[in-house]
């Protein structure tokens, strides 16, 4: 059985990241808007460019500079970083698993996650919460299964 993924987010330089041929800031700035729509929309971010296109003609020096400059900028997202047969794996596991059902409580920020289908490794899940009118966001793991499991989580807030 096959699984692709592609991901492309467009139209911040336009079909691609394009880090040749514009001053190093604007590499930078680049890299970090099309990773933070990406972020932003909940996809993975994948920084994607053509190496006989743009990265050769990027002076390894400013190469380093500018890898080194988005990874700054993204520091407030806590960006990992992995291999992409490691993302297509991740991926696929959200595509064979779901949640199936949830409880949660506000008053205690103590929840279940009933998950059914495969996962083979541990992936995450979102609550958002409402406190004080403003919308929080937070993870939650969840572990590798087959079939189906009960997880219990306590929400970030509550900790």
């Amino acid at each position: 059985m096959f699984f692709n993924f592609n991901l492309e987010i467009r139209d911040v330089a336009g079909y691609e990241w394009a880090p040749s041929g514009v001053p190093v800031e604007e590499a930078i700035r680049r890299g970090v808007m099309e990773c933070r729509r990406e972020w932003d929309s909940l996809p993975p971010a994948v920084l994607f460019t053509h190496e006989s296109d743009h990265i050769r003609h990027i002076k390894p020096a400013d190469w380093e500079i500018i890898l080194a400059g988005v990874m700054e900028a993204l520091k407030p997202y806590q960006p990992k970083i992995v291999t992409l047969d490691y993302l297509c794996q991740y991926m696929r596991a959200l595509k064979t698993s779901r949640i199936a059902a949830a409880t949660y409580d506000p008053a205690t920020g103590k929840g279940t996650a009933a998950f059914e289908g495969k996962a083979d490794l541990p992936t995450i899940f979102f609550l958002f919460e409402e406190d004080a009118r403003r919308i929080l966001q937070g993870q939650i793991d969840s572990p590798a299964f087959t079939g189906k499991i009960v997880a219990s989580f306590q929400s970030q807030r509550s900790r």
